[in-house]
């Protein structure tokens, strides 16, 4: 069986003014080849739908992304669903308040993301959840943390697709800085029955590098793991790729460009998968608006040319509790903003071995790789050489 992934990202409607508004019948007409090809279609959007989280913005969204179904099954009668996760523009900013704030940083300083504390960070994505609610219907599994991760099973003939809404703006702030998210997953990521999941899909808005640092690199290892195909929007850089690294194994990637960026189509595109979802492969094209209609960027498809794959799951895992023991430096220390300090925080510049020095003379010269910010040091070059992360 086959499924088609129609993948929209950052479209910002603002007003009924907007271009992106009049596309629909442009954007299903670049999908209609496709169309006899697969047996059900899912249309994901990676957020920022709406572009200041407005009730009204979400009124034109639901009719525009509707039409967009409708022009699709006008040309096929082909199953079809929605799924959707928020962006930062879906937060009406005008509804945080001096509690969510203080919220915010008491996550970021590592409290436990309790209920109530999830509905005050989300508090200002009620406007997003009802459009959401609207558009997809019931399919959705509810879980006590539905308002940041869920999971959607969506039905391909005898098959199944797994997708994963992950809500990755639950923290965000009217300016947002790389490094000033958290995601609380050991806690509320759903348990997933792999023998029923088929392929996995996990859609967030933000890439994993918006993460604080101490969360990024075990979170992007988890979402990796536990996906055949990340897929998510924020940055503005369409891209499909595969990630082979002791990590995950392999993870394919599709990074999303804007729909609509500054009320303008000029930069707009969307990229366009089908799923095998017996073969468990996968073929992608980037589709880019040329100021008539939305063609491919490139003559031929990315293909994945080999099965879709999932990490060999640990052994066995750690507890959250232990982690924060291993990370314990043994004293309760601080930063200026009143973040907890963990082992891996702490840095201590390595030495080098001065090779030219030390096959003249005989013996070893070391010098610290702090010397590396010294201009005089470096006025000369410096080449490094070293195994694998050993900087």
């Amino acid at each position: 069986m086959k499924a088609a992934l129609l993948v929209l990202s950052d479209i910002h409607i603002a007003s009924a003014t907007d271009p992106i508004l009049s596309t629909p019948s442009l954007i299903a007409r670049a999908c209609y080849a496709t169309l006899p090809l697969v047996d059900a279609l899912v249309i994901l959007v990676a957020g920022d739908v709406a572009f200041s989280g407005k009730s009204d913005q979400y009124d034109l969204a639901l009719k525009f992304l509707r039409e967009i179904g409708a022009q699709l099954k006008a040309e096929r009668e082909v199953p079809i669903s929605f799924v959707v996760v928020p962006g930062n523009h879906d937060c009406d900013f005008e509804k945080d308040s001096p509690m969510r704030q203080a919220l915010i940083d008491s996550v970021l300083r590592g409290s436990t993301a309790d209920l109530q504390i999830v509905e005050q960070c989300t508090g200002v994505q009620g406007a997003f959840f009802e459009f959401r609610d609207a558009l997809e219907g019931k399919q959705a599994q509810k879980n006590l943390y539905d308002r940041l991760w869920r999971v959607v099973r969506i039905p391909v003939g005898s098959e199944v697709i797994t997708v994963e809404a992950i809500n990755m703006a639950w923290l965000s702030k009217l300016n947002e800085t790389v490094g000033c998210l958290t995601f609380p997953w050991q806690d509320v990521a759903p348990a997933v029955d792999g023998s029923a999941a088929g392929v996995r899909i996990a859609i967030q808005h933000h890439p994993a590098n918006w993460m604080s640092q101490h969360t990024y690199r075990p979170y992007r290892a988890f979402l990796k793991q536990r996906s055949h195909l990340v897929i998510t929007g924020h940055e503005h850089v369409p891209n499909v790729g595969l990630i082979i690294d002791t990590e995950a194994a392999s993870t394919t990637f599709a990074e999303c460009g804007p729909l609509q960026e500054g009320n303008s189509l000029e930069q707009s595109s969307f990229v366009l998968l089908t799923i095998d979802t017996a073969e468990e492969r996968m073929t992608a094209r980037s589709i880019s608006f040329d100021g008539e209609k939305y063609v491919p960027i490139q003559d031929e498809p990315w293909e994945y040319d080999r099965a879709l794959t999932l990490a060999a799951e640990a052994p066995f895992v750690l507890r959250p509790a232990f982690e924060r023991l291993l990370n314990d430096p043994g004293a309760p220390i601080r930063d200026v903003n009143g973040n907890t300090i963990e082992l891996v925080d702490f840095f201590v510049h390595p030495d080098m071995i001065d090779l030219v020095a030390d096959g003249k003379s005989g013996t070893v010269s070391l010098t610290s790789s702090r010397e590396l910010g010294n201009p005089e040091f470096i006025r000369s070059g410096v080449f490094l050489v070293g195994e694998s992360k050993s900087g």
